[in-house]
């Protein structure tokens, strides 16, 4: 079965686009997942609206306290951005992680979160940095923390006639975060587990005082930690994680059974990968701002 494909060059044309031809109609901008369910005969639609020359979706900018990262701002453009390299490195890891050359090409950020998988690598970073997202329709344009947003498996609070503009990230100086990700090969997999450690330290550098931990791929959503993360706190930074801050990690967790991992192996991934991030974040925290580039 066909479909009917508009292309709008404008937020605005894109929105009016979808007003008028209601449920029947999907947005989409790189089309990596849309394209692959429609396809296998699990996503239905009657018109596509692409979002590919709506430049308004493609701006990385920076403000006093936060930076926008716009929706439609490719995988690759991610890995390429000084900005992002020098203030968010977390998501340029995550990002270096995901899929081939040609797919970091098409896929955009927005288009993973949107996705709405439990698995998707940007969205824990995202989370754990207190991102919000940015949400617009012909009536309206607010903000939506995005911890709380996720209502289930590929399932968010936007309505259906909303197009995400983008994302609000604080520029947190002084705190640092550390994204790991184990999967059943180096690259080009969905995540066994992925997760991200979001801290500061006091003024010595020793303990940990805030803490906000993310995870994916061990449960129906993405997930906050949140147990972990205030047991995290008063941790000394030179010391293993105990017992009791990996168990309430698991206690915040549902993981399953599926072709890629069983639940057992996700929790004891999980308890391996949270003390491999923390002390990440860590060192990370530990290092003068001007040096927390991605890779270093």
């Amino acid at each position: 079965m066909g479909y009917d494909y508009v292309r709008a060059e404008t937020v605005n044309q894109a929105l009016r686009a979808k007003a008028s031809m209601g449920q029947s109609a999907r947005f989409m901008a790189g089309g990596t997942d849309v394209m692959v369910l429609y396809r296998a005969g699990r996503l239905q639609f009657k018109s596509i609206i692409s979002l590919r020359r709506v430049a308004e979706l493609n701006q990385i900018k920076q403000y006093p306290d936060h930076i926008f990262l716009g929706a439609g701002v490719t995988l690759d453009q991610v890995l390429e951005s000084p900005l992002l390299k020098k203030e968010l490195p977390s998501l340029v890891e995550a990002v270096a992680t995901m899929g081939c050359t040609q797919m970091r090409n098409l896929a955009t950020v927005g288009g993973n979160v949107m996705s709405a998988v439990s698995s998707a690598d940007t969205i824990p970073v995202l989370l754990s940095l207190g991102a919000q997202v940015r949400l617009a329709s012909l009536d309206t344009d607010h903000l939506l923390d995005l911890d709380g947003f996720f209502t289930g498996p590929r399932a968010t609070k936007a309505k259906a006639e909303e197009l995400l503009m983008g994302f609000v990230i604080p520029i947190n100086q002084g705190k640092a975060v550390a994204f790991s990700k184990l999967g059943r090969r180096k690259s080009l997999d969905l995540a066994v587990v992925n997760l991200a450690v979001w801290l500061s330290l006091d003024e010595k550098g020793r303990t940990v005082e805030k803490a906000r931990i993310s995870a994916g791929a061990v449960g129906p959503t993405p997930l906050m930690l949140k147990q972990a993360a205030r047991a995290l706190r008063g941790h000394q930074a030179d010391k293993p994680l105990s017992g009791d801050i990996l168990e309430a990690a698991l206690a915040d967790t549902l993981p399953w059974d599926d072709i890629r991992a069983s639940a057992w192996y996700r929790r004891q991934v999980l308890k391996v990968l949270l003390q491999r991030t923390v002390l990440s974040a860590i060192k990370r925290a530990q290092t003068p701002p001007g040096a927390r580039e991605a890779g270093k």
